[in-house]
């Protein structure tokens, strides 16, 4: 059976990186016959932030209530990224980007190349803000990244400056939020159910598990049906 993933993330959210190293581990212990195919699909978080980005700490401060709970909090997401194999480094970067402009990068590798490439796109744009502290709302960092992962940088340079893939983003996360995703990650299957949240891989392999077989019930129901 196959089974279409949306992983609804934005790429500054370390609870996506960690949501996204928890569902490939998931999936390595799904057995050949559940066959997955993973998309990127966009949310952002603070829609509104200038090209300038905003100040991390300010922003920490208010989400959380001061500068001591936001302090905690990034030694919460530190301690739960070397669980998975990744090396979160606050102390890199001192701004908060706009993600816009690299969730279209996300759309065009998913447009002119495929889901692993698109794949590759995401895992190197969260090792560039999260672990190199690099400004991922910059066009040279985006093209570079691509280029690093089989794209153009020239092509990418040129699609970057243009509106190419602005609209069909905003619709992918406007889709997102009419099925009321508040929050990510959050995985779609198959463009209906929805598993919210960081899960761990075992229950995700569970959630998996039990959908594939309420799935192909109704599938082997419909035949069924439309005999009678």
């Amino acid at each position: 059976m196959k089974l279409e993933l949306s992983f609804v993330s934005d790429l500054v959210c370390p609870w996506c990186v960690i949501g996204h190293k928890n569902l490939r581990t998931a999936i390595s212990k799904l057995s050949d016959d559940l066959q997955i195919n993973v998309v990127w699909r966009p949310f952002q978080l603070h829609p509104n932030i200038s090209a300038e980005g905003y100040d991390k700490e300010a922003l920490a401060s208010l989400k959380f209530g001061g500068k001591d709970r936001a302090k905690r909090y990034f030694q919460r997401v530190v301690a739960a990224g070397k669980e998975v194999g990744f090396d979160f480094r606050s102390n890199k970067s001192k701004a908060v980007p706009n993600t816009l402009d690299g969730h279209r990068l996300l759309w065009l590798a998913e447009q002119h190349q495929d889901s692993t490439t698109q794949t590759a796109v995401a895992e190197k744009l969260f090792a560039a803000h999260f672990t190199q502290g690099r400004d991922i709302s910059s066009h040279e960092v985006l093209a570079s990244v691509a280029a690093e992962c089989g794209l153009d940088q020239a092509d990418v340079l040129y699609f970057l400056k243009s509106e190419a893939g602005r609209a069909e983003v905003l619709q992918q996360e406007q889709q997102a939020r009419d099925m009321d995703i508040m929050g990510v990650p959050t995985i779609v299957v198959n463009g209906r159910y929805l598993l919210p949240g960081g899960q761990d891989p075992d229950t995700v392999v569970v959630y998996l598990k039990r959908l594939a077989k309420t799935i192909q019930q109704l599938q082997e129901e419909v035949p069924l049906c439309a005999k009678m």
